[in-house]
């Protein structure tokens, strides 16, 4: 943040989004806690007033200048919601004090959204588990923070409000893997454009003894099954000409020693060439060969710079916005042809112990789009895993297949949560 001017520049990557964002492909995700009791809004709401100062990454709006958009202190209150769309719908900045992140709250649960230009699954959950503590100390619980959450007292800093892209980038000359156009999903979109959300959860031990099965991480196996949920699909109308591409989102600070707060994650693609008579087996075997070959400091160094290389180009930096948000958009659209579907998984969220009795679990939620119609996140919290798909399509085949394999085959008890969006399609 800059102290003197009180803006800084968008991150590498959340140059993107402002360009691409429509009412059909919101850039927007979700996590949430969600707890054991009723949220009491007032009470959120003066958790939410305290929090926010600790993130001034996060209390900001989107300015528009002549070259690029940045991001602005934001001094307006930021309003909690009682949640009434379908999740992760495009954000109305003049609903909304003109912030990108929207907190909202629904009987139990407390869900913060956030435009992707603003931060990315990490830094949002920073928030969330820092606001979810601040509301149960308010309600009258003693929860000391034993280092699972920033705290609350700290002033933010520099290395939480860091560009991680300008500061690992290496200036030489870096790849993208290259795929070809991927197979789309079929189906009919609802009248009403929403994302239909299904859930759910079940039993980490449980599902780590399948994994260990099969020589499998839990994300290496949730894509294979995806994938193979998708191919059943494809295989009822036998078209097997074009590949499944399911895109990773890779978490960079795992590779690299940052602590920001800010967009710091690579997009890998993992692809299934599709053949009659595949199983999930021969499924889980390729993702694990590509997980080795695609998910490592070299391939991921490359695409830091390859991504930063383009951005430093003479002609891209002096052009007008207008002529960026154009060459922007045509990327994009060439880069979603090359995709099926996006599986993220934000890992385990940990929390302070004195959270855990008063949390039942936690849950991520991707837009979907027109192109990309059904999107996966998993996370996990206490010994349980959700896992969320987000469609724009009436068909829920796909979904079916892929949570009755876990019940039936698999034997692994599922419990299944849906927002019913479906039932307004006519």
């Amino acid at each position: 943040m800059n102290s003197l001017n009180n803006w800084y520049k968008l991150d590498n990557v959340a140059k993107l989004f402002p360009a691409v964002t429509t009412g059909r492909n919101s850039s927007t995700f979700r996590v949430s806690i969600i707890l054991k009791r009723e949220i009491k809004p007032d009470l959120l709401q003066n958790a939410l007033d305290l929090v926010i100062t600790r993130f001034p990454m996060f209390a900001v709006r989107i300015r528009r200048g002549l070259f690029w958009y940045f991001l602005e202190s934001n001094d307006e209150k930021l309003l909690i919601q009682e949640e009434e769309d379908t999740p992760c719908g495009k954000i109305d900045k003049f609903k909304n004090n003109e912030y990108q992140i929207r907190v909202l709250y629904y009987n139990k649960k407390i869900s913060i959204e956030c435009f992707h230009s603003i931060t990315d699954g990490v830094g949002a959950l920073e928030l969330l588990k820092l606001l979810a503590l601040e509301y149960l100390k308010l309600d009258g619980n003693k929860i000391d923070n034993s280092g699972e959450t920033l705290s609350i007292h700290d002033e933010a800093s520099p290395y939480e409000t860091e560009d991680s892209f300008r500061t690992y980038f290496k200036n030489k000359k870096g790849e993208k893997i290259k795929v070809r156009p991927a197979y789309k999903l079929k189906g009919s979109n609802f009248n009403n454009f929403g994302n239909n959300v299904v859930k759910g959860i079940i039993n980490i031990s449980e599902l780590k003894e399948v994994c260990n099965r099969d020589g499998v991480t839990i994300t290496q196996y949730i894509i294979s099954l995806f994938i193979y949920s998708i191919f059943l699909e494809q295989s009822k109308s036998g078209d097997f000409k074009k590949d499944i591409n399911i895109v990773v989102p890779v978490n960079l600070r795992s590779f690299f020693p940052s602590r920001t707060l800010r967009n710091f994650f690579s997009v890998i693609p993992i692809t299934i060439t599709p053949k009659e008579g595949m199983e999930l087996k021969d499924i889980e075997k390729e993702v694990v060969a590509q997980f080795k070959v695609k998910i490592n400091s070299r391939v991921l160094d490359n695409d830091i710079s390859a991504n930063f290389r383009s951005e430093k180009l003479l002609l891209i930096r002096v052009a007008p916005l207008f002529i960026k948000n154009l060459i922007l958009r045509i990327a994009f659209n060439r880069g979603t042809k090359n995709q099926t579907a996006s599986v993220s998984n934000l890992g385990v969220v940990n929390l302070p112990k004195g959270m855990d009795p008063h949390v039942d679990h936690v849950e991520a939620v991707l837009y979907s789009s027109r192109e990309n119609r059904i999107n996966c996140a998993i996370c996990s919290f206490n010994n349980r895993l959700s896992i969320t798909f987000s469609r724009t399509i009436l068909e829920p085949s796909i979904i079916k297949d892929f949570f009755t394999h876990l019940s039936q085959r698999e034997g692994l008890e599922v419990s299944i949560f849906s927002n019913h969006w479906d039932v307004n399609y006519e």
